[in-house]
């Protein structure tokens, strides 16, 4: 009977002894849950916060003349998005910019990348380390240096196109008619498929270029890249035209390409 009583003893207390281990580690582990939430939402008040706030950003180069914000470039906080794959920028980097103000006031080496996810103007303040985009409505033109590609530049246009409206275009080539690129980045659908964060998706972001051609008679048109364009554009010498573009072997075109044989047209002297 005692050796009973005793056993019982033991396995209650061994028993009681789990039960606290057990207590403890769910404890432990509710409080590093409750540590790990609140961390999040500190984490995440920044740009909850902050995200539609229009913020003032000076720049050297900006001088105190300039009407618009007492010398201050104006524009909103930009936050990196994570959540979506593919590219939202058509600059590898943030590269060394130049940009003219609609009154005419130029401000050098802003650190800036052209997003072509939301067509703005995405600048990087080296004091503060803070992204912004530029209002675009002050902007008038940009250019961007690269030790890639050369100095681009790009001009805000009112295209009085339904759905495009106001934007930016990269100018590939001015002559007797003016060739410009429009960068866009556009979800298109894949097979589904988790992304680097396991979240399912069906899509990704493709950078894509459109090509329009300025004139004074005809203004803005899309300029689709093949022969048959430029046939149409040089009507009245598309013989010549195309005799020009067989030789140099021009057959498909890219932004090169089309350069090339712009380049070679006017120095033909062959008008539109």
């Amino acid at each position: 009977m005692e050796n009973s009583c005793t056993n019982t003893g033991v396995k209650t207390h061994i028993a009681v002894g789990l039960f606290q281990q057990i207590n403890n580690q769910i404890q432990k582990t509710f409080m590093n849950t409750i540590r790990y939430c609140l961390f999040l939402l500190i984490l995440l008040a920044g740009p909850l916060n902050g995200s539609g706030q229009t913020t003032h950003d000076p720049w050297q180069g900006i001088s105190s003349r300039s009407n618009i914000l007492q010398g201050k470039l104006s524009g909103k906080k930009y936050y990196m998005v994570f959540n979506t794959n593919g590219p939202h920028f058509y600059h590898y980097d943030f590269l060394p910019t130049t940009i003219t103000l609609e009154d005419g006031e130029v401000c050098k080496n802003i650190m800036a990348r052209y997003n072509a996810f939301i067509n703005e103007l995405v600048c990087y303040n080296t004091h503060t380390h803070v992204l912004f985009t530029i209002d675009k409505f002050i902007v008038k033109e940009f250019e961007v240096s690269s030790q890639i590609t050369g100095i681009q530049r790009f001009v805000k246009i009112e295209t009085g196109i339904p759905f495009l409206g106001t934007q930016f275009f990269h100018v590939l080539w001015e002559g007797e008619v003016t060739l410009l690129a429009y960068y866009q980045s556009k979800p298109e659908k894949t097979g589904i498929y988790r992304d680097r964060h396991g979240v399912l998706k069906d899509s990704e972001l493709v950078l894509t270029e459109t090509f329009y051609l300025y004139t004074e008679d005809t203004g803005l048109k899309k300029f689709p890249p093949i022969l048959k364009s430029f046939l149409q554009l040089y009507k009245k010498d598309k013989k010549q035209v195309r005799r020009l573009l067989r030789k140099n072997r021009l057959f498909a075109f890219g932004i090169p390409e089309l350069i090339q044989a712009f380049h070679l047209i006017e120095d033909a002297g062959i008008k539109p």
